[in-house]
């Protein structure tokens, strides 16, 4: 004859440990790195980003002078800046 707590054992088993309901993740595997991956967007704090920023503000400067000395003039930068930074979005994004 089953004694009291092995009949309470066998009514009501004891529930499943933390352990065993949510398991801890596998370690990761060492391999080689991987390159970061561009998750979309152009980062202008990246030092690619500030060179292109400066190139577009000598850009504008530039734009704004030829602009003062000659209307229409003004146009060439702005292609110009258009085509440059433009490019270097398309290809970064």
């Amino acid at each position: 004859m089953p004694t009291q707590t092995e009949q309470q054992e066998q009514e009501f088993p004891t529930p499943p440990s933390r352990e065993e309901l949510n398991p801890a993740p596998p370690p990761p595997q060492a391999t080689a790195q991987q390159p970061q991956q561009n998750k979309g967007g152009v980062s202008l704090l990246s030092i690619e980003g500030l060179v292109v920023l400066m190139w577009a503000i000598l850009l504008d400067l530039a734009g704004i002078i030829m602009s003062a000395l000659l209307p229409g003039l003004g146009i060439i930068t702005t292609i110009l800046g258009a085509c440059t930074v433009g490019v270097w979005a398309y290809f970064r994004g």
